[in-house]
């Protein structure tokens, strides 16, 4: 199994409405799946870079409509394409979440971050249907803070998560393998990316705005009725409500 993760907002950042963390797995075939979305952001990064000169690859976040919408039906038409996340409203996290000591090289924040990423990639890691394999290839957009430290204490983390549950007796994963990247134009890790960044402003939008505009909220139903189909599971935090 390949998963592919990526963020949206910063944790402890005062700017933003949400922190979201989104992804997806395939049981195989990251190549060919590549091979179908590297044209697809080749031409959305030169529609991008007419405007902003000084973008290295294509972006989620200012991306328009139908350039997701070109993203999101590559990912719809693979088989057996999973997609989960994680929205929370960054006025529900604690000073424990926000607040970090310089002086511990970023552990604190490492540590509610994997959390985090540990709701989506526990998800994500259920067992495909007719999938023999007991390896999982887990790559995170961007760098450790720690380095191989940082990878360690996430693969411990998650390796927990994923294979220790008490309820869980038949599935487990033998080989689990944990990559950040921080390539640019990596089609796969730019589709993640169009998911975390798409999910962090509907719910920004839909949450904090009080007059909203018709036309815009047509054009968010129509990207969700694509991804709908193959969202696996997702974990929304609200101020009002909680729903998992």
């Amino acid at each position: 199994m390949y998963i592919y993760l990526d963020d949206s907002g910063v944790i402890n950042a005062q700017g933003g409405k949400f922190y979201v963390w989104a992804g997806f797995s395939i049981k195989s075939g990251y190549k060919k799946l590549a091979q179908l979305l590297d044209p697809v952001f080749a031409e959305i990064k030169a529609e991008q870079l007419v405007h902003n000169l000084k973008i290295l690859e294509a972006k989620g976040n200012i991306a328009t409509h139908e350039q997701r919408k070109k993203v999101f039906e590559v990912l719809a038409n693979w088989d057996d394409l999973r997609i989960c996340y994680i929205a929370v409203d960054k006025s529900l996290l604690n000073d424990s979440h926000r607040v970090f000591n310089r002086d511990w090289s970023g552990r604190h924040r490492e540590q509610t971050e994997n959390y985090f990423i540990g709701k989506v990639v526990s998800r994500l890691a259920e067992p495909i249907p007719n999938d023999t394999s007991k390896s999982i290839i887990l790559t995170i957009d961007g760098q450790p803070k720690r380095a191989s430290e940082s990878t360690i204490r996430l693969h411990e983390y998650l390796s927990l998560r994923i294979n220790y549950p008490k309820w869980k007796k038949d599935d487990y994963w033998n080989n689990f393998n944990i990559k950040y990247d921080q390539q640019l134009n990596h089609s796969l890790l730019q589709a993640a990316d169009f998911i975390a960044s798409f999910t962090n402003e509907y719910y920004a939008y839909m949450e904090y705005t009080s007059k909203r505009d018709s036309k815009k909220i047509v054009s968010y139903y129509e990207l969700w009725d694509i991804l709908n189909p193959k969202i696996y599971h997702k974990i929304i935090e609200l101020k009002n409500t909680s729903k998992l």
